[in-house]
């Protein structure tokens, strides 16, 4: 579940969403759950509801919402935490190779298709993306 901001005319709206197959056993402590992460959003910190510290996917994901909102020290961060968990996680290499590709570190990128192709020999998208990292590169 995720709790993020949202911009539309100069105007901050948070969006709150919820999995429809859980029981809120304390309602109380839901709210005030709630209510840290609108003041966390209020200052454009992005919250998640659920993510396990050992969970390799959910750092992952995270990563790449980082990534999206241009915050690349914090999703650098991210997937490494994804990566130190499950150091064979292909998808966390590839990702993270496409985060150095786009802040302009080709030799890094290309580290981390060499990664994720070693990791899964039949990745066709980590093979482009260090294609184009090599060409990027030059």
């Amino acid at each position: 579940m995720r709790f993020g901001t949202l911009s539309l005319k100069k105007k901050n709206y948070s969006l709150l969403v919820l999995p429809a197959d859980h029981i809120i056993k304390d309602k109380n402590s839901f709210i005030k759950s709630i209510q840290v992460a609108q003041s966390l959003s209020e200052k454009n910190k992005l919250v998640t509801f659920g993510i396990k510290p050992d969970n390799p996917d959910g750092h992952n994901n995270m990563g790449v919402a980082l990534q999206t909102q241009s915050k690349f020290d914090e999703a650098i961060l991210t997937y490494q935490k994804s990566l130190k968990i499950q150091p064979d996680y292909a998808e966390a290499h590839n990702n993270l190779g496409n985060l150095f590709r786009e802040i302009d570190k080709p030799n890094e990128a290309i580290n981390s298709f060499e990664k994720a192709i070693k990791i899964k020999p039949d990745y066709a998208e980590a093979y482009n993306n260090m294609g184009v990292a090599q060409n990027d590169k030059g």
